[in-house]
């Protein structure tokens, strides 16, 4: 098993294909940039996509049921930026 990290667009969703994917662990920020840590078994080469949903602080999040909460981070501009898969 092994941790990779994903960049992220800042959109309201999007897909990340992952191969040997197990579990999102959590969402960071590195160069300013949103980034999703997720632990993979690199010998399964299964990939699945796995859906991702960013909502700003105060904005609507039309989350449909199943979503599970990854973190909440702080852009240095100030924007906050909430993450589910």
């Amino acid at each position: 098993m092994k941790v990779y990290k994903y960049n992220l667009e800042i959109t309201d969703e999007q897909e990340i294909p992952i191969g040997g994917f197990v579990d999102v662990l959590s969402v960071g920020v590195q160069n300013e940039k949103l980034v999703l840590y997720a632990m993979v078994n690199p010998d399964n080469y299964a990939v699945w996509d796995v859906k991702v949903r960013i909502v700003g602080t105060g904005h609507n999040t039309d989350l449909d049921e199943g979503f599970k909460f990854v973190g909440t981070h702080m852009m240095l501009n100030g924007i906050v930026w909430h993450v589910w898969w």
